[in-house]
């Protein structure tokens, strides 16, 4: 059955591997070049994989693949060196004591770089490297949650388009009041006046409540994302947690799957909300209502807003429940 286990990745490859024949040939014809070429790059790591996929043979010989690219760097410069000498045969003092060797140093930093990257890379995504990973991914899931506020989510926003609706029905009231007065004035004058004077009361006043739920709206809308981005952060460490070998992790990913559904209810109100405040903008941009039809539709957006309450206040609590289930399991885990 196949499970983790310890194993031992190893790269021993000779510089000379791709070398043309000719680039060979010289390194073979000087007992100073065979001697700058005769140790092999090298390098090694023990790390903790899956024996199903992974085996010592098959890390080496992915390494030496992963090295290609830097031993065909150290045979172009050895190709373009032989080229150099051949040209101006005083060079092959400083070609041998200095440009080659420090060919061969850069070769080799690149390639203990780019194995150790690889490996480490690897161990991330298997046993305890993957929960290792997965902890570091949690603990920024956490900061986002903490940076969420579901306090008053509905509330506060409600209170201010109630507070818009009141405004509007206010001067609607003294608007309707004017053109009352309108019509029992016997002075043409005065009759326009008073009828002016309501247009533009009711006009201004629809304008100012519309002005005044939209920007509740847009500010509303930036904290709905901001909490379905926590909530969708959630969701997928829960993902990441399904390879997952410590119990703790486990259990978390069954802690999310309980409290998922107050969280999927949680977006239904969002966007339930929403929609309201939606409507509450248009029929005040409208301009169509009355102050009796406004007072109705006030009280029945208050109505309709007072019934998130439960979901924000539950769903606030998960939030602050599964933060603190994720930090215990870091500091248990000491990543």
């Amino acid at each position: 059955m196949a499970g983790k286990k310890t194993m031992l990745a190893e790269l021993k490859v000779s510089p000379r591997k791709e070398f043309d024949k000719k680039s060979k040939d010289w390194v073979k014809s000087d007992s100073d070049l065979v001697k700058l070429f005769a140790k092999d790059f090298e390098y090694s790591q023990s790390l903790e994989l899956d024996d199903g996929k992974w085996s010592e043979k098959k890390l080496a010989k992915a390494l030496e693949g992963l090295v290609l690219y830097e031993l065909k760097y150290i045979a172009t410069a050895v190709a373009l060196a032989m080229k150099s000498v051949e040209k101006s045969p005083e060079k092959m003092k400083k070609t041998v004591d200095k440009d080659l060797p420090a060919a061969l140093a850069d070769t080799a930093k690149l390639i203990r770089k780019k194995c150790k990257a690889a490996l480490e890379e690897l161990a991330s995504s298997s046993g305890a490297g993957a929960d290792k990973k997965v902890l570091k991914e949690g603990l920024d899931v956490v900061r986002e949650v903490n940076s969420v506020s579901l306090k008053d989510v509905f509330s506060d926003p409600a209170k201010e388009v109630i507070a818009a609706f009141d405004t509007l029905h206010k001067e609607l009231v003294k608007a309707e009041r004017d053109e009352a007065l309108a019509k029992d004035e016997g002075d043409d004058k005065k009759k326009k006046a008073l009828i002016k004077a309501a247009d533009k009361r009711r006009d201004s006043a629809f304008a100012r409540s519309a002005r005044s739920i939209d920007q509740v709206k847009k500010k509303y809308g930036a904290t709905r994302k901001q909490i379905e981005s926590a909530i969708d952060a959630v969701v997928g460490l829960r993902d990441s947690l399904k390879d997952a070998e410590a119990k703790e992790l486990q259990d978390f990913a069954d802690d999310v799957n309980k409290k998922i559904s107050s969280l999927n209810k949680l977006q239904s109100e969002l966007y339930e909300f929403d929609v309201e405040l939606g409507e509450a903008h248009n029929d005040v941009a409208s301009r169509k209502d009355d102050s009796d039809n406004i007072g109705r539709k006030r009280e029945k957006f208050e109505k309709d807003a007072g019934q998130h309450d439960s979901a924000g206040e539950k769903a606030r609590k998960e939030f602050v429940d599964l933060a603190a289930h994720f930090k215990r399991i870091e500091k248990k885990l000491k990543v």
